[in-house]
């Protein structure tokens, strides 16, 4: 783990912070083993970190220890906006650690712990992409709008695409019924959304790919995200036991989820980064 917490930790931090805490808006600090800029000053080894500070690194990563609890490391070459609920990441890639109630905002995203041991690192990609992995425990992803567009389970990574004008849904999953009414968990987004439409009941138990749109306001079945009314529907495999898209023979165009406006795909360049991020172990005492 990049991050080990020490005792010398807390106590830096709160000396650290003790200069700005007159003005209350003081939300931790950042730490670099060299020279990185903080608010368009360029700094050495260590700085406050104000509500709002605009962190970027150059050849070397930055560490940020907030009040929060949040940790998090800033990779070289990277740029963000640093809140004390939220960092704002407009270059580069970060990773996220520490306080579960912490999130990192990229482009149109936001991503957020799903329990108070995971870590989460975030890349921006070229155009629209943003890589998502859940490197240790849950991860989950928000769009603009709050809803939910993926549940990344421990040791998973996902490339999401902001798409154009409202697509469709697009999700493929086992159709299964509960308390009379169907619903579908997405292969690659883990999340789940009920199911409206004609001969539903007909290919319960088969793994599909359904196509539709969310019906506004609709309050779905317990443990569902939204409720979908289902415009096409494709039977892919039997209403056999399927543990993975391998096993029922998804293509790789099936392997591709759209909800919420974002399209996700199963992808293994997120967790293969972690060259991006260097001098990851820095000291917090002086």
């Amino acid at each position: 783990m990049w991050f080990t917490m020490q005792a010398s930790a807390s106590l830096f931090l709160v000396a650290f912070l003790a200069v700005g805490s007159a003005a209350n808006s003081s939300v931790g600090v950042a730490k670099a083993r060299g020279n990185f800029r903080v608010d368009d000053a360029t700094v050495y080894r260590n700085s406050t970190v104000f509500e709002g500070s605009a962190v970027e690194t150059g050849v070397v990563s930055a560490e940020l220890w907030l009040v929060s609890g949040a940790r998090l490391l800033l990779a070289p070459g990277s740029r963000s906006n640093v809140y004390g609920d939220r960092m704002v990441l407009e270059k580069g890639a970060v990773r996220l650690e520490g306080a579960g109630n912490y999130r990192v905002e990229a482009r149109t995203l936001r991503i957020a712990q799903a329990g108070p041991n995971s870590t989460a690192q975030v890349i921006l990609g070229k155009s629209n992409e943003v890589q998502v992995a859940a490197l240790v425990g849950a991860v989950q992803v928000t769009n603009a709008q709050g809803l939910v567009v993926a549940n990344l389970m421990p040791g998973s990574a996902l490339a999401f695409n902001l798409q154009q004008g409202t697509p469709p849904t697009k999700l493929t999953g086992r159709l299964q019924q509960k308390d009379g009414r169907f619903i579908l968990t997405d292969r690659t987004t883990n999340v789940t959304v009920e199911l409206q439409g004609v001969g539903l009941d007909k290919e319960a138990g088969k793994v599909v790919e359904v196509t539709g749109e969310a019906i506004p306001g609709a309050r779905p079945v317990a443990g569902a995200t939204q409720v979908i009314r289902v415009s096409a529907l494709r039977a892919i495999g039997p209403p056999a036991v399927a543990t993975s898209s391998a096993a029922v023979g998804l293509s790789v165009a099936e392997k591709v989820a759209i909800i919420g406006g974002v399209s996700a795909a199963a992808t293994v360049t997120a967790m293969g980064m972690g060259g991006v991020f260097q001098e990851e172990k820095l000291p917090i005492s002086p």
